[in-house]
């Protein structure tokens, strides 16, 4: 009788104790990683003991639903946006008990990556037979992974070859090249993406439209050449040298020019083109026409150029093809200037470059201080024309005058200053300079201009020595480094870079004009402002 009633208190009690077992929630997965992917994302993971199927939430409440199907499970969640994503997963037993989740970011990428990508730069085609040839690449973009070349053989039938980012070049065997052949890159933009991701294609044919190689350029014409600035010299890859254009006396402007044959036909979306480091003068305007036989000419564009030791940008409107190209001198910066210079003329399209010279600013810039150069300039105390005003008009504190250099300090500014109907005259070659003592290398100043109240001539500039040229010997003086016309400035920055290569004296300043405006408008005085001077040492 005990034993009977005994054995169905135990059944009782052990049905009790597997039904507390199976009702129990799996714990989380472990080991949970994200790979990325083109609009989707994977996610691998432990599965609990006891899980047989789960969600992976994304976004705000979407999920993605899997069935267990071993210890280690995968699932790719499709239509994500590209952005960085947080998953969350759990899992779900027998009896629909759900896990803690576990989380997880995911970088997706999509279109926004893929259409930053570029195809393998083209650089040559190597026939090795009528039907076998050998495309050389430059060196692989970062995260490339492959390159794959597409082409009929043959037989007739579509082909294709994968070369590895590793290689440079491939041949493609068997194929008919008259039919169209094309490449494109491959890329992962981490290596744990389970996704490729494809650069824009190349038509393999026309390749050699988008490559410059230089080194097979040749000059076709040019005006003429100084020894040793050879015309050769402007496009030789090299920014040591130079091509100057003008052997003897100055010339008119349009007879200073330069012809390059590229060898054939190229696709041009526009030029670089780089100065002298040193302190050549060159032309202010240019024009560029192209051909393709060296015989019809259109024009490209017409340009500005700045005096920088920096590489210059001219870009063209729309894409032209052409073999050679042409530039002339429309204006030169000065009559004085004794002829066209470039250190290097390079061409770009979207693809490429011919070169990569020049540089497009300094790597660093150190301020080279200078005496009272900025606003609010002070005064050196003197007393020039009390009648105007008690040390109204002083000379600059810390700098050199011409004795009729005068200047106002109204609004904690620097006025050269003149009112001739008040009886202080009309300044003919005024001159205002500081001195400094500077070692080689490579300088820019910048002239804060404000502008002109009345009739001013004006220049600033950097000279050679210690001591300023009259007005009217500026732009033939060959002592002055650099110089602009304030005038062409008002309310504008100017740069003057220029090069010292023996260390010594160097001057910065003004020479200028002021004439009386009274008879034009009754204004008593005219004046020329500037807010300030800034000197820079700088390497490119």
């Amino acid at each position: 009788m005990k034993n009977f009633l005994f054995t169905p208190l135990l059944l009782l009690v052990l049905a009790v104790s597997c039904k507390k077992e199976e009702t129990a929630a799996p714990v989380a997965v472990d080991a949970l990683v994200a790979y990325p992917g083109k609009n989707r994302a994977m996610v691998t993971f432990s599965v609990p003991p006891g899980a047989v199927r789960g969600k992976v939430f994304y976004n705000s409440g979407s999920f993605k639903e899997f069935d267990v199907t071993g210890a280690e499970q995968s699932v790719v969640v499709d239509d994500l946006s590209e952005q960085e994503h947080i998953l969350k997963v759990v899992t779900i037993n027998a009896e629909g008990r759900v896990s803690d989740p576990k989380a997880v970011k995911a970088q997706v990428y999509g279109a926004g990556y893929e259409g930053g990508l570029k195809p393998r730069r083209w650089k040559d085609q190597i026939n090795h037979s009528p039907t076998s040839i050998e495309i050389v690449f430059e060196p692989a973009f970062e995260n490339e992974t492959d390159v794959v070349v597409f082409f009929t053989n043959t037989s007739g039938k579509k082909d294709s070859v994968d070369m590895p980012a590793t290689n440079n070049s491939i041949v493609l065997n068997s194929i008919d090249i008259s039919q169209p052949y094309y490449f494109y890159s491959r890329y992962k933009p981490e290596t744990s993406a389970i996704d490729h991701f494809l650069s824009s294609n190349v038509d393999a044919k026309s390749a050699l439209l988008f490559n410059f190689q230089k080194s097979g350029w040749k000059v076709a014409g040019v005006s003429d050449e100084v020894a040793g600035r050879s015309a050769a010299m402007a496009i030789d890859n090299n920014t040591a040298t130079l091509w100057q254009s003008s052997a003897s006396a100055p010339k008119p402007a349009a007879q200073h020019w330069i012809t390059v044959d590229m060898g054939t036909s190229k696709v041009i979306d526009g030029f670089n083109l780089l100065h002298s480091y040193t302190n050549e003068k060159s032309a202010k305007k240019i024009r560029i026409d192209i051909s393709l036989d060296n015989t019809t000419w259109t024009t490209a564009l017409e340009g500005t150029l700045n005096v920088s030791f920096l590489r210059q940008v001219l870009p063209l409107q729309k894409s032209v093809n052409a073999r050679y190209f042409r530039i002339t001198a429309v204006e030169m910066f000065d009559a004085n200037t004794p002829g066209l210079v470039f250190s290097e003329i390079d061409v770009y399209n979207a693809q490429t470059t011919s070169g990569d010279n020049g540089h497009t600013s300094y790597s660093s810039g150190t301020a080279v201080a200078m005496t009272n150069a900025k606003n609010p300039f002070v005064g050196d105390g003197s007393n020039p024309f009390p009648t105007l005003g008690d040390y109204r008009l002083q000379k600059v504190l810390g700098w050199t005058h011409s004795t009729n250099a005068i200047a106002t300090f109204d609004n904690a500014k620097l006025s050269l200053f003149t009112a001739s109907v008040w009886g202080l005259p009309v300044v003919t070659n005024g001159k205002l300079h500081q001195t400094l003592n500077l070692q080689p290398g490579n300088y820019v100043l910048k002239i804060n201009v404000a502008g002109a109240d009345g009739p001013v001539d004006i220049y600033g500039m950097v000279v050679r020595g210690s001591a300023l040229p009259d007005y009217g010997t500026v732009t033939a003086a060959n002592t002055v480094m650099r110089y602009a016309d304030l005038m062409a400035f008002q309310n504008k920055v100017v740069e003057l870079p220029f090069n010292v290569s023996v260390a010594g004296a160097v001057s910065i300043g003004v020479v200028y004009n002021i004439r009386s405006q009274y008879s034009i408008n009754q204004k008593p005085w005219s004046t020329f402002t500037i807010n300030g001077f800034e000197l820079t040492r700088v390497v490119l």
